[in-house]
């Protein structure tokens, strides 16, 4: 763990923070939060992603929850930084935007498995506001959701490739 700049611990406090838990616009949609890593040549590629973030936070597609930016310096040292810390997140802080430490030390450990030297990765903690409407109707039939994956970008286009080739031959 002393490869880490930062452990995150307070994440039920900053998830609650200013926001009223009897208001159900307000309340986060538990069922719906998934996280998501971007790996990037460095950290200056971030810029080109955030204006997309903030389309989708200011379209209620999203709501982030947690947000950090990991780096590997070429010698493999591990740095962990903070929304505050990096210049090109700059306008994710001009949002509305209650970020909370959601991310473990072991999640960001586990995810920086993934980062290889010289490169660097934005991870985002989301809710997936655009999935509420139907969300709300699973619980109200007395159910939940219990997974969901994002699928390899492999097996999506082979799978593609194998259906279009069926198709051909019909």
């Amino acid at each position: 763990m002393g490869a880490f700049c930062s452990i995150r611990t307070d994440w039920r406090r900053s998830l609650t923070n200013d926001r009223d838990p009897r208001n159900p616009g307000d309340a986060i949609g538990t069922d719906l939060v998934a996280y998501l890593m971007f790996i990037m040549p460095d950290v200056a590629a971030v810029t080109s992603v955030v204006p997309a973030l903030v389309a989708l936070v200011e379209q209620a597609t999203i709501r982030i929850i947690d947000v950090v930016v990991l780096t590997r310096d070429d010698q493999g040292a591990l740095a962990t930084l903070e929304l505050e810390a990096v210049e090109h997140l700059a306008p994710l802080r001009d949002l509305d935007v209650e970020v909370g430490a959601m991310l473990s030390g072991h999640d960001i450990e586990m995810l920086s498995l993934a980062l290889d030297r010289g490169t660097a990765a934005l991870v985002l903690v989301t809710e997936d506001r655009w999935a509420t409407t139907l969300w709300e109707a699973v619980r109200a039939a007395g159910g939940h959701i219990i997974a969901g994956e994002r699928i390899d970008a492999h097996r999506v286009r082979a799978a593609l490739s194998e259906d279009i080739h069926d198709n051909e031959g019909a």
